[in-house]
């Protein structure tokens, strides 16, 4: 069951949930760029 690696019981879910986050932050920094040109 792939449901079962998002389990906050999964230390590897934290690493999943912070590349997650850099990713969306990376995203966001480019967008603003983006649009402050």
């Amino acid at each position: 069951m792939p449901g079962l690696s998002w389990s906050p019981v999964n230390p590897r879910s934290r690493q999943h949930v912070v590349t997650a986050a850099l990713i969306l932050i990376v995203l966001l920094v480019v967008l603003g760029a983006l649009m402050g040109r």
